[in-house]
């Protein structure tokens, strides 16, 4: 499957995920404006970990520590 800027912003207001990529890493790529050429598979491991990290931030953030 070839993502989308459309595609991944549907999945990202929608929570879903997107091929190989989890609704997390949707939702962190949507709001980091990754290209979708840097989100083919496979997904370069630097990408993975950028990807990862802002999910996690926002995760905290959100649930303040509970």
């Amino acid at each position: 499957m070839t993502i989308t800027r459309e595609a991944l912003t549907h999945a990202a207001e929608t929570g879903a995920g997107l091929d190989h990529l989890t609704a997390g890493q949707v939702w962190a790529a949507h709001k980091l404006c990754v290209p979708p050429t840097r989100l083919q598979k496979p997904l370069a491991s630097h990408i993975a970990t950028l990807l990862d990290n802002v999910e996690r931030k926002a995760r905290d953030a959100f649930f303040g520590g509970v």
